[in-house]
């Protein structure tokens, strides 16, 4: 009731006005009620180029039944992310509760959760992230029951197997239909769910892969089958890179240049051409540009006292941890 509340008062005032992905969306989603169509004119497509910037449809469908019952108005289109929100609240409680089997913990969670303002702002805000949060909670949770269900069956396991691999490999496809972070998180989800599940119910590393091995290959084929499909296939494509290049992930221009930069500085001290190849090259210069603007957006100087608004971001203060985030960040990192 108070996470609803939160999220659901004046749902309609604030925040106030619509930003880009929420009208873009939105509209998106009335032309497709209305007549078929995104807003280029193509017929119930997979994906909507937002000015260059691939981004799953998929949004776009799940909002036609509220456009349809409230009308092209903000509350039809926050109201989607709102309702993922409480329903990962409900899940991720669940999910806790099995985990720890302890009250306290699961309460503590369901409180810090319905009260996140970071949560708030972006359900309230008809964030797409949200819906992505949702999708990968259900995969863990799926992905992880029948791995308990395997693990305790003590009959045939065949068909539990090849639920698992249908599933994951499902799930791991799916992702392309939902959103950017899913499609980098499915894998290293699967295989963390995978080891977890199996280490419960066994006494030892070793053990874990001497007598459970096999079991281990079942979780991980089906990842490895999505780095061959989809996910190579789409990593060379726009509508997968849209997003990685914008933000400075895969070879954009602030990579390619910082690369250039360095390699010319090392030539100017003299640095031997072996050496400037292994401090200086693709990898190295994307991972220290990751680093630099993604990482470094979670540093304390970033989250305190940078008020103001990210390159890639518009709303004011959105790198600014609240004092009851602190506090819960804080209590976390005790427990």
């Amino acid at each position: 009731m108070l996470a609803s509340t939160l999220r659901l008062a004046w749902l309609e005032q604030y925040p106030t006005g619509l930003h880009f992905d929420e009208a873009w969306m939105g509209y998106n989603a009335f032309l497709l009620l209305k007549r078929g169509v995104n807003i280029y004119g193509q017929h119930w497509p997979l994906d909507v180029n937002i000015l260059g910037d691939y981004v799953s449809a998929m949004n776009a469908y799940l909002l036609i039944p509220f456009v349809k019952l409230f009308g092209l108005r903000p509350f039809a289109i926050r109201f989607l992310p709102v309702l993922a929100s409480l329903a990962t609240l409900v899940l991720g409680s669940l999910a806790v509760s099995k985990l720890t089997k302890n009250s306290v913990i699961t309460g503590v969670f369901a409180i810090l959760f319905a009260v996140s303002p970071w949560n708030i702002i972006m359900s309230r805000a008809s964030s797409i992230v949200i819906l992505d949060t949702f999708f990968l909670l259900i995969f863990s949770c799926t992905y992880y029951f029948l791995w308990h269900h395997l693990l305790e069956k003590k009959g045939s396991k065949s068909s539990i197997i090849v639920l698992l691999l249908i599933s994951t490999y499902f799930f791991a496809t799916l992702s392309y239909f939902t959103y950017f972070t899913s499609r980098l998180l499915v894998i290293p989800f699967g295989i963390v769910i995978t080891f977890f599940a199996i280490s419960t119910h066994s006494l030892s590393i070793k053990q874990l892969f001497v007598k459970h091995k096999r079991l281990v290959g079942v979780g991980l084929l089906p990842l490895l089958l999505y780095l061959i499909f989809p996910f190579t296939l789409m990593l060379k494509t726009p509508f997968a890179l849209g997003r990685y290049a914008q933000t400075t992930i895969i070879e954009s221009d602030l990579v390619r240049a910082k690369r250039f930069v360095d390699i010319a500085h090392a030539g100017e001290v003299g640095l031997p051409i072996a050496l400037t190849r292994l401090l200086y090259n693709k990898v190295t210069s994307n991972a220290t540009i990751f680093l630099k603007h993604y990482l470094t957006f979670l540093s304390p100087n970033t989250l305190l006292f940078q008020t103001t608004p990210q390159k890639r971001y518009l709303v004011q203060n959105v790198g600014v941890v609240t004092a009851i985030e602190l506090i819960g960040l804080i209590a976390a990192v005790g427990i």
